[in-house]
């Protein structure tokens, strides 16, 4: 099992209806917090925050993106697409 999603009380956001729930404050600080390579803890976090934790830590290089991480980078890129603003 990879690093990125050990011992979660959470389920990874896949879809872009699941992340259209997410506390967009939230995950900005958990992004910011796992860029830094900050540990995984859920004694005080939302899953909006370990959202963007996860996303942190594939951005800064200390883990690889899990299945979950692609498919909804793929489901955005493929909303992208069809809204005409692929590159």
């Amino acid at each position: 099992m990879s690093d990125n999603f050990r011992m979660s009380e959470y389920l990874p956001i896949s879809t872009i209806a699941d992340a259209e729930n997410l506390d967009s404050e939230e995950v900005v600080a958990g992004y910011r917090a796992g860029l830094r390579g900050a540990p995984e803890r859920f004694d005080s976090v939302t899953r909006s925050w370990w959202h963007g934790w996860r996303n942190g830590r594939v951005d800064a290089g200390i883990v690889e993106p899990d299945a979950a991480q692609i498919r909804l980078a793929a489901a955005f890129a493929a909303l992208d697409v069809a809204n005409g603003k692929a590159a």
